[in-house]
């Protein structure tokens, strides 16, 4: 009963996946081979990583060649018996959407023998990368964290020095201030200075002859 129960979900899951990819020619090495294209809202770098791990959690290591990441003698269970040579190119989709990457995806039985349009094993690695989605989601918000934690420390940064700044700048006016309070004082006992002198000078002149 319970293996009835899941039938269901597992191929809600199959087919969702599914959707996001389509059969399609792609180019490769000068022929055109059968292969598998979807697209997935995160920008390439954020899939190329995710799809990297998805492999590398199964064990394998991706190389490139020619602008592809090719993960040779692939075997899952979910690809089927034989061992696969798997081809992923991750471009931007368009100027206009560069936060969603296309992918692309051929598979080889071993060199040059490429599967057949239509194949399990061709829709069944369209499902298996379609299913990174949800670890590109959540490397794409750590990225958004990351980035967005450094423009808080950098907009924490200016505030700091902006306080820093001010703090600063009132020590110059208080200085500034004590400095006109000290020139008022010196001007007033300078005033009485000349008027000290003034007086001074006017005893003399008074002792003139005629």
């Amino acid at each position: 009963m319970r293996k009835i129960l899941l039938l269901p979900a597992f191929m809600a899951i199959y087919f969702t996946a599914l959707a996001q990819a389509h059969e399609a020619t792609i180019r490769f090495d000068g022929k055109d081979r059968p292969g598998v294209i979807l697209n997935i809202p995160y920008p390439p770098d954020v899939v190329e990583n995710a799809i990297n791990e998805k492999f590398g959690k199964e064990g394998y290591k991706g190389n490139n060649s020619h602008g592809w990441t090719v993960y040779r003698n692939v075997k899952l269970k979910s690809l089927g018996d034989d061992a696969l040579d798997v081809y992923v190119k991750i471009e931007r989709k368009s100027r206009q959407e560069k936060d969603v990457s296309e992918v692309s995806i051929i598979v080889a039985r071993g060199y040059s023998n490429f599967v057949e349009s239509g194949s399990d094993v061709l829709k069944s690695s369209g499902v298996f990368v379609a299913n990174v989605e949800p670890l590109a989601a959540s490397m794409n918000l750590e990225m958004e964290i990351r980035a967005q934690d450094e423009i808080l420390k950098k907009s924490q940064k200016k505030l700091n020095d902006l306080v820093s700044d001010s703090l600063d700048l009132d020590r110059k006016k208080k200085h500034l201030e004590d400095g006109l309070v000290e020139n008022s004082k010196k001007q007033g006992e300078q005033r009485d200075d000349i008027i000290k002198q003034q007086a001074i000078l006017d005893q003399l002149k008074a002792r003139r002859k005629n």
